[in-house]
């Protein structure tokens, strides 16, 4: 989730001043991808090494000899020409990590930067300290791959690993019913169609032939347990769905409908299992008030219980500010619906602050912060507000703009204004 992404970006940083930038792109992604998830795992559900389907894709390029290469991934993985590339290379870059971790621990990884810090070649740092050239390096390491017995799933994967999005499932959906498995198709499309009609014991019955069929390596798995899972659910075979979701997650261990359904099952009797898998959820999209709903539930469930891990009360605070405020967004009109309802064209605000700053639009926290490069907003006078840390209190600048028009605010915050001519002040929030 997002606090990986801060993880992995904060490495990147650290090697960068290790090294004095002149760190080649893949061992800077080998190091990042290896250890952006390391910052929790002590939690008891974090799962190490790569997830099921891209170790899966990674066998498979392995069989066929199509790997990609460290020159191929120069000068960023972004370039690559397509998404199951750059997957791809991220998972190699990993395994090269945990190869050379084997060889010399963290001790050689230190090594290996300062080589790079103080001029080095990837290639000649690595030939001095693993005592590999390239070409062996990349045998060694190529065969040590092929050793590690990575799991392939047979099937098409019914969705790309990093779509998280429920309406997404319509794909996954298309995806496993083009596939060639005619009664596994047949059986899962006639589930749905007795679940949508009601019929939910007959759906379970078609689910769990599906699920049979598919077997636990599977790349739909996923999608199979997780509707054989909602129709357990349903009518109230408690045991059995949670079996169903937690064979969803074997295949697809990021998945948030799995996680929020295993918390609701658990929520009466383990409110602490239920918060964590809360937490992968809420690490997802912390934006989905049924995510914040249940862990308001279950951080008041185990504040009642006495339980003495963490500071409920203030957990079940902030989940309840958290849903507070998700329903005044949903309550809240956006800037262009006003301008529509009212029959107006949309005029745009470009805003960038020196430092970064928190935005307020007509004295409403907008939840972005600066640079904002452009903010719909409905033609006339508004006030924008801007809150930085070097400030006392909210910069208030009146603005004017004209339909169809990019306003651009530039605007030096520190040090704070003092004169009489500054603009009016408002009070933070």
């Amino acid at each position: 989730g997002w606090q990986d992404t801060v993880s992995h970006e904060l490495v990147h940083l650290i090697i960068s001043q290790k090294t004095h930038n002149r760190t080649p792109i893949w061992i800077h992604e080998a190091l990042a991808k290896f250890e952006d998830s390391r910052w929790r795992a002590d939690e008891e559900l974090y799962r190490p090494g790569l997830d099921p389907m891209s170790a899966s894709n990674l066998a498979k390029a392995l069989r066929t000899d199509s790997l990609v290469t460290f020159a191929q991934m120069h000068p960023s993985m972004a370039l690559l020409p397509s998404q199951e590339e750059a997957d791809l290379a991220y998972s190699e870059v990993y395994l090269v990590t945990e190869f050379l971790l084997e060889r010399k621990g963290y001790a050689g990884l230190r090594q290996l930067l300062t080589r790079l810090r103080e001029g080095k070649q990837d290639m000649e740092a690595i030939a001095e300290i693993y005592h590999l050239n390239q070409d062996r390096f990349e045998k060694t390491w190529v065969n040590w791959m092929k050793r590690q017995k990575l799991r392939i799933l047979k099937g098409e994967a019914a969705l790309s690993k990093d779509q998280e999005k429920r309406a997404a499932a319509t794909k996954g959906e298309r995806a496993l019913a083009s596939q060639r498995q005619v009664k596994l198709r047949d059986h899962y499309h006639l589930g749905q169609l007795l679940r949508a009609r009601s019929r939910v014991p007959a759906a379970v019955v078609e689910y769990t032939q599906a699920v049979e069929k598919a077997g636990p390596n599977h790349a739909a798995l996923w999608l199979l347990a997780n509707k054989l899972g909602l129709a357990l659910m349903s009518l109230g075979r408690k045991p059995e769905a949670l079996d169903a979701f937690t064979r969803s997650l074997d295949i697809r261990p990021r998945d948030l409908e799995a996680h929020l359904h295993l918390a609701q099952l658990k929520l009466a009797d383990d409110p602490h299992r239920a918060f964590l898998h809360l937490i992968e959820c809420l690490r997802l999209n912390p934006l989905d008030p049924r995510v914040q709903t249940l862990a308001y539930k279950a951080t008041q469930a185990l504040d009642k219980k006495g339980d003495s891990r963490q500071d409920w009360p203030a957990l079940s605070a902030r989940h309840r500010h958290a849903l507070g405020l998700l329903q005044r967004q949903a309550r809240a009109p956006a800037p262009v619906e006003k301008a529509k309802a009212a029959g107006k064209e949309q005029a745009y605000l470009r805003i960038i602050t020196h430092p970064w700053a928190r935005l307020w639009l007509d004295y409403q926290d907008t939840g972005l912060t600066t640079p904002v490069y452009r903010l719909p907003v409905s033609p006339g006078t508004h006030v924008i507000g801007l809150r930085a840390d070097c400030r006392p209190e909210a910069l208030a600048l009146p603005v004017q703009v004209q339909a169809g028009q990019v306003k651009v605010i530039d605007q030096e915050l520190c040090p704070p204004e003092t004169d009489e001519s500054s603009p009016g002040l408002i009070p933070g929030p």
